[in-house]
């Protein structure tokens, strides 16, 4: 459920509620579970996004808060609460030209992203299904990605480079 937005020329803000009933989901020993009967898990937030243009440059960010609640037992929910980074960022700084000598329109810049932490879910490769663990934390993290686009001729080129922190210290 979307909640009514409230969007500008460059600012767009939105609230959600998004309920869940009646999951079906493996347990720790892999024995299928459902929740019982007017038991839930609802996440509830908020969504902003902007864009700046300043010339051939162009910024954009993007930005979910949200916070779980459990209805019934709380401890059949304690995965699905923790499985969600309760916060997450996505910021894109670019040069956008067009008519350039080069090429008809070229674009090039950064993407970067942060997750909050998070439980996330194990993979059993022979069932092929992901399954609840509370044990392993994914700290949050940072990701940057670099990108090049141009149009030359009839050619489309893109060009990425994901994660080029990686390697870096905190």
């Amino acid at each position: 459920t979307q909640y009514g937005g409230m969007e500008g020329h460059r600012v767009r803000l939105t609230g959600f509620r998004s309920r869940q009933f009646r999951m079906i989901y493996p347990d720790q020993n892999m024995v299928l579970q459902q929740s019982p009967d007017g038991a839930y898990l609802e996440f509830l937030g908020a969504e902003v996004e902007f864009r700046f243009r300043a010339g051939k440059w162009s910024f954009e960010n993007y930005m979910t808060v949200q916070s779980p609640t459990v209805s019934g037992d709380q401890t059949l929910f304690d995965y699905y609460r923790t499985n969600q980074p309760n916060f997450y960022n996505r910021f894109k700084l670019f040069w956008e030209g067009h008519d350039t000598k080069i090429a008809r329109a070229i674009r090039g810049g950064i993407e970067y992203h942060y997750f909050s932490d998070f439980n996330t879910p194990l993979f059993d490769a022979p069932s092929q299904i992901f399954y609840p663990q509370l044990s392993y934390e994914q700290i949050g993290y940072h990701r940057l990605d670099a990108f090049f686009a141009a149009q030359i001729k009839k050619a489309q080129i893109f060009l990425r480079v994901y994660n080029t922190l990686e390697g870096v210290q905190n």
